[in-house]
């Protein structure tokens, strides 16, 4: 049988959390423009965002 080319990913999303919060469209509209000005992603935003926040 041939190895599912998502069974790396889907290893790995095992083992993390999900995160879903609510946010006012126009807020988030905002937020995704910004990060995207600033060459990232808002996962990657969050991401650091929690990182930071947790040292």
């Amino acid at each position: 049988m041939t190895e599912d080319k998502y069974s790396a990913q889907k290893e790995y999303l095992k083992k993390q959390k999900q995160l879903r919060v609510w946010v006012d469209p126009e807020k988030y509209a905002a937020f995704a423009q910004k990060a995207k000005e600033n060459g990232q992603s808002i996962h990657a935003v969050i991401n650091q965002f929690i990182e930071e926040y947790c040292q």
